[in-house]
């Protein structure tokens, strides 16, 4: 009997199996993705809850220390001297997760040398910045991240498509280092910070009515002071 096709699996892999195997052995965030024994409220919900409070003191820890930089952060300023900056983004999920999202921009930072190359030099990189053509987003493969378009500087495909004048911005999938399980309901509450359930029945009669009456307030209280002079 022949025997089926890929059997000898490990083979086939070949050195792609003890990466996956090391990956797996990391664990990273990966147990997060097991969304619905959290909402049975297993033990991976309670292992999630309390690793995310460990992170959040972690954030703040940093954040007084002024660490506020991510591994992506770092890497692009150090591999561009401090000339390029990724300006970090969170974009939310409705299962609960939270994306890093970041976009190239040039890092006009306050700590300039006082020189008049170097201020033409800046002048010219805002005038470049706002003269952008389109927006590229791009994004990883598997067991990737956005590290890998930024890794091999200059000559990486992210700083090819920015020299070309175009506004690109590089994206990650829950999994990796640069995504977080933060549960549904922050997810939610800042997702609904971004949007109005309201409609034009309450923009026009709640609303606009209240700033109405605000600025008619301010109106007597001016007619006020000036029959008082």
């Amino acid at each position: 009997m022949p025997k089926p096709p890929f059997s000898n699996i490990t083979q086939k892999l070949g050195n792609l199996l003890n990466i996956c195997k090391d990956m797996c052995r990391k664990g990273y965030n990966c147990y997060y993705i097991k969304e619905k024994e959290n909402d049975k409220g297993s033990q991976e919900d309670v292992r999630c809850h309390i690793k995310n409070k460990i992170n959040i003191k972690r954030n703040e820890e940093k954040a007084e220390k002024g660490e506020t930089l991510d591994q992506m952060e770092k890497l692009l300023l150090d591999l561009t001297q401090g000339k390029y900056k990724a300006e970090k983004h969170y974009v939310y999920t409705i299962d609960g997760y939270r994306l890093n999202l970041y976009r190239i921009v040039n890092n006009n930072s306050e700590n300039i040398i006082n020189d008049k190359v170097v201020q033409k030099e800046r002048i010219n990189e805002q005038v470049f910045e706002e003269d952008k053509k389109e927006v590229f987003c791009l994004n990883h493969g598997l067991f990737e991240s956005s590290i890998n378009y930024t890794c091999k500087g200059y000559n990486s495909l992210t700083f090819q498509i920015f020299s070309n004048n175009h506004d690109v911005w590089i994206s990650n999938n829950r999994g990796n280092n640069f995504t977080q399980y933060v549960g549904k309901n922050i997810a939610i509450n800042k997702l609904r910070e971004n949007y109005t359930e309201e409609d034009l029945r309450d923009l026009g009669l709640n609303i606009k009515s209240d700033q109405i009456e605000k600025e008619m307030r301010k109106k007597k209280k001016k007619k006020k002071k000036k029959k008082k002079r």
